[in-house]
Order: C-alpha cells, then sequence, then structure tokens
C-alpha cells in the first residue's frame, strides 16, 4: 500500500505479514538489499506511483502484479554486494549525523516547553506570591490570577466533519491534520489541499481566521496547540477542533496554555480509546486554565516571543541540515544504485557495518515519510 513513499525494506526474521504487503523471496545469485535499495529509489522518484491508478492519497490500487512485469537492472552479484555495502555505509554515517541534530532538537524544545509552562502559569514577577492549587494536579499560581473553563474564554469550539476530506494535488486551500502541526506553529505550506467546493463544505460550521487555535484532539499527536496565521484561508482535516477567543483574553497566551503540561494532564485524565486516543469537545470545553489579567497575558507572550527566537531559530537550522543530510544521502545512493557511480573499489575498502544497527533504511524514516493517516473507514467520535 504505501511502497510509492518508500516503504520497501528486508526483513530480518521469520513470520506474516498483513495483506498491505507483496512478500518476495530472492532467487540465488540476486542481493535481496540491493533490490530493496533499488525499489526504494524508484519509489522516492516517482516511478512507483506512475504505476498506479486511483491514487488519492496512498497507492490504494496498486497491486504487485504491475509491478512485476517490469524490467529492473541485474548489476553481478559481487556488484550488487558492494553497492549494498557502501548504501550501508552512507546510511550509518548520515544516521549518526541526524540522530544528534535531533538530540539537539529534542534538548531545545523541552528547555522551551520548560520556559513556556513557567511563564504561563507564574507570569513575569518573581517575587509575586503564589496560591496553593485549587485542584489535584493544578499550578500554583500568582494570587491575584483566576481560574476558568475553556468554554468561558472561548466564543466557538468547533470539531471537525467525521469523514475524509476529498484532497486534490493543486488544491486552492490547505487542510490542517494534525501531521501539519507542532506547538504554537502551522506547518500549512506543505499540508494537503482541497478544491473550492470542499472548502466550503468543510467550513460549513466556521472558517478559521488568523488568531484562531487549531488543536489535535486525537491520535498519537493530541494535545498540540497551534494558530492560524495572517493570511492563510485554511480548513481543519480529522481529528481537529478550532478554537475562538474572546476579545477579553489572548488567544495567544491560550494557545501557548493549551501546549502546558496541566492541560495535557486533563486531556490525559480522561482519555477515551487505546489504539487511537482522543480528547472529547467536552471534555476540551472543560478544560480548566489560568487566567491572568489581559494585560500581563498580553506582556507575558511578549516574553514567550523574545525568549523564544533563540530556540526557533536553531531548531529551525538544525531541521534545515538534517533535510540538507537526507537529501545528500538520496542522491548519493541513487547513484550508487542506478551505476552511475563505481563503488566496488571504495567499497572493498570500507568497514562492515551493521544494516540492522545503522538503519539499512534510514533513507526513509518514519518522520520522513509524511502519509495522510486518515482513514475513511474511522470516524471520529
Amino acid at each position: 500500500m504505501d511502497a510509492f513513499a518508500g516503504a520497501v525494506g528486508v526483513s530480518n526474521s521469520d513470520g506474516k505479514s498483513t495483506p498491505v504487503y507483496a512478500v518476495l523471496q530472492p532467487r540465488a545469485g540476486v542481493s535481496a538489499e540491493y533490490y530493496a535499495l533499488l525499489v526504494r529509489h524508484m519509489a522516492l522518484s516517482g516511478w512507483i506511483t506512475a504505476l498506479a491508478t486511483g491514487i488519492r492519497e496512498r497507492s490504494t490500487d496498486f497491486r504487485f502484479n504491475q509491478f512485476g512485469p517490469q524490467q529492473l537492472p541485474t548489476p553481478p552479484f559481487g556488484e550488487q554486494q558492494a553497492i549494498v555495502r557502501y548504501a550501508q555505509q552512507i546510511n550509518h554515517d548520515v544516521g549518526t549525523a541526524v540522530r544528534a541534530k535531533k538530540r539537539l532538537i529534542s534538548l531545545l524544545a523541552e528547555q522551551k516547553h520548560t520556559l513556556i509552562n513557567h511563564l504561563v502559569t507564574q507570569g513575569l514577577n518573581p517575587d509575586t506570591p503564589l496560591k496553593d492549587p485549587e485542584r489535584l494536579g493544578a499550578p500554583r499560581i500568582p494570587v491575584h490570577w483566576e481560574t476558568i473553563h475553556l468554554k468561558r474564554a472561548a466564543s466557538h469550539i468547533v470539531d471537525c466533519l467525521h469523514a475524509t476530506p476529498n484532497y486534490v494535488e493543486n488544491g486552492r486551500f490547505p487542510v490542517i491534520r494534525t501531521a501539519d502541526i507542532e506547538p504554537g506553529r502551522t506547518l500549512h505550506e506543505g499540508a494537503h489541499r482541497v478544491s473550492v467546493s470542499e472548502f466550503m463544505r468543510w467550513t460549513s460550521r466556521l472558517e478559521p481566521m488568523a488568531g484562531d487555535i487549531l488543536y489535535s484532539r486525537e491520535g498519537g499527536r493530541f494535545g498540540i496547540a497551534a494558530p492560524v496565521p495572517p493570511g492563510v484561508r485554511l480548513c481543519i482535516g480529522q481529528r481537529m477542533v478550532v478554537l475562538r477567543i474572546k476579545e477579553t483574553h489572548s488567544s495567544e497566551y491560550m494557545m501557548w496554555q493549551l501546549n502546558c503540561q496541566h492541560v495535557l494532564d486533563q486531556a490525559r485524565a480522561d482519555m477515551v480509546g487505546s489504539a487511537s486516543p482522543r480528547v472529547n469537545v467536552e471534555q476540551i470545553r472543560n478544560y480548566r486554565l489560568v487566567a491572568p489579567p489581559l494585560a500581563e497575558q498580553h506582556e507575558i507572550v511578549k516574553h514567550i516571543q523574545s525568549r523564544c527566537k533563540k530556540f526557533d531559530a536553531t531548531i529551525r537550522r538544525a531541521e534545515r541540515e538534517i533535510s540538507l543530510l537526507r537529501e545528500y544521502q538520496t542522491r548519493l545512493t541513487a547513484d550508487v544504485v542506478t551505476g552511475k557511480l563505481d563503488v566496488r573499489a571504495a567499497a572493498a575498502a570500507l568497514p562492515d557495518v551493521d544494516p540492522h544497527a545503522s538503519g539499512l533504511a534510514a533513507a526513509c524514516d518514519a518522520d520522513e515519510v509524511r502519509l495522510d493517516g486518515d482513514n475513511p473507514t474511522e470516524e471520529s467520535m
């Protein structure tokens, strides 16, 4: 099903597969690892997608009988092994560099999260006396702050349609899914898109406007809040909620608070479902939030923006470096696997690399392949 995205690999154990996989056993004199590399290159270059019919987001109509008759190159077995050896070294080196940069990103994100949690719940003045929480798990907050339900701060809390949008390649309007947001940031540039008529259908309840909050309420990425950026018309996809905050509160302050630990703990307290955990809209409406005076909310937001600039700049730079490393890896592997670059001599001088330890499939990491995640047979509750 996901061969078009490069979901091709070599099994290192016996077992069974689900019906979405085709299992191929190599003949004598054929390196399974070489052909896994080759087919992955063919997938990432769009070759497999061109074979499939009826594609929406996944190649749901792709069948192995469309792929089986295709002619593939057959280098000598020794050269196949040399290519695999060289590719394993590429993946090992790139994977090591990428993991280091991801560790840096994770550390910076954790520091940023801790900073925002502190500012949102305790404010800017470290000398302000704090009062004990009203309930177990709630944060200590300044004595002059109050706590309110989210429904008191919001004029609209609108769930998504319980369906799957009809995406089109050149659609005008982005559809924001759980994969398209991170705390405080909406990734609308790479989002899937819909036509005008589909956009009207998905915004019939409410069209998100600049400053509204997009909130993920279901799946592995639940509990993330991000703002609607200015100058962008968009709609929400499955598993998403849009919140419009009243003028009596700062929408950006509330957005940051929805990303804080005390709100996430409330979401987890009454979590529904295990395979695909979700937060019900009524539970979201009743989140207990802290509410400083409006002027103080604005000051906290300004401080968050100022303090987080360095974090964000460093994270974006590391992400860009990871992207360049992946691009280098993909291009070099493509040249090697298609014979444009003769690596026999270079491969002979390389040390042995365990393909499972280094991650031979690193060219197609799960976080690099952005699949739809929408299941047309599974509606949100």
